[in-house]
């Protein structure tokens, strides 16, 4: 791993003489480990136009195709990034060519050669089996044999939007794209669904995982990120949620479903503009009071109490509304309670420490 540190050596004095990191850069190291070979490319990316900015870490198979292990997908990533704007709905996230892209370029796609149509929506594009085929296994499966896609020559895309297949079909060719925020989820999902070889999938969540939404748009996508990339929900969109939910109309996000919605309020800050935000959402499942009341019970039981401060228990129970949750103030007064002892206790503990 020589070369690598000597590589990272020249990368930190360049940072040292500018004062800031170069605006791009790549490299790869192969090395063997004890399942065979590797190779472990390190390069720059940008989220969006004057957008977030971050390092990915791929790690691929660097042997034959023949020998790697069978059943096993070998892939890493990481990302350290900085935010400075946050995307909305219509922000254009670019993701680059795939780096063992089975396609030279896009102008192939609709080219000579074409035997095999894609149809999404009202679209169809001239693509080429063989190349679909290498893309995906389940293209392959599709295209092969004796099933109705092989024997028509046609994949149709039957509940896929038409600009998430383009774009799909674009980078299995070789293109770069920019990926409109509010497509993302559903590219991903895609890429995912057909287990494309390129490195889209992993892209397309690298990018989920670490860009920052605008709220409106957040609350408009979240449902579609945790139906579709449970890790860049856990990863980012649920936090950033909790932030969000005193921020926008309580009409935005009473659809989401209650899976969604406690998963968020357990990651929100306990504050009595977040708990108003749970009783919209509460009142927006229904009027009944059995069905309020589980609502409820599911959401208080998901609070991390003992993480809150004496401030922000305080807070909300002078809320308007406290009196009103059924089983708020029992967790109120037992949060209290325990945060009392633990001062007490923390108290005594100095004491006999100073007596000592």
């Amino acid at each position: 791993m020589e070369v690598a540190r000597l590589w990272l050596d020249n990368l930190t004095a360049e940072v040292e003489r500018s004062e800031q990191a170069p605006k791009q850069f790549e490299h790869t190291v192969e090395f063997n480990a004890a399942a065979g070979p590797f190779k472990l490319t390190t390069k720059s990316g940008k989220a969006a136009q004057d957008n977030d900015r971050y390092v990915q870490w791929f790690m691929y198979w660097a042997g034959k195709q023949a020998d790697a292990p069978e059943g096993v997908r070998f892939s890493l990533s990481f990302a350290a990034f900085h935010t400075v704007n946050q995307a909305g709905l219509a922000t254009r996230l670019r993701i680059a060519p795939p780096p063992d892209g089975v396609g030279p370029g896009g102008s192939l796609l609709g080219g000579p050669f074409c035997d095999v149509a894609v149809r999404a929506g009202g679209r169809e594009w001239q693509a080429h089996r063989v190349v679909l085929a290498a893309a995906s296994p389940v293209l392959l499966g599709m295209l092969g044999g004796e099933m109705l896609e092989a024997q028509a020559a046609a994949v149709g895309f039957k509940e896929a939007d038409e600009q998430v297949v383009e774009l799909l079909l674009r980078h299995i060719y070789g293109e770069a794209i920019e990926v409109p925020l509010e497509l993302l989820p559903a590219l991903y999902g895609l890429a995912d669904q057909y287990q494309l070889q390129s490195s889209l999938a992993m892209e397309a969540r690298l990018l989920l995982s670490t860009v920052s939404v605008q709220p409106a748009a957040l609350v408009r996508l979240l449902p579609a990120v945790h139906r579709l990339c449970r890790g860049a929900f856990s990863a980012s969109w649920c936090s950033q949620a909790g932030g969000a939910l005193p921020q926008v109309p309580p009409s935005e996000f009473t659809e989401w479903p209650p899976a969604v919605f406690t998963e968020v309020i357990s990651q929100a800050q306990l504050q009595p503009d977040v708990m108003s935000a749970a009783e919209a959402w509460v009142e927006g499942q229904g009027k009944r009071v059995a069905v309020k009341k589980d609502n409820w019970q599911r959401l208080l039981d998901v609070i991390d109490w003992g993480a809150a401060t004496r401030e922000q228990l305080l807070a909300v129970q002078q809320w308007d509304s406290s009196r009103g949750v059924p089983g708020l103030l029992p967790k109120l007064f037992q949060a209290l309670d325990a945060l009392y002892v633990k001062m007490r206790e923390g108290k005594a503990q100095r004491s006999e420490s100073s007596d000592g």
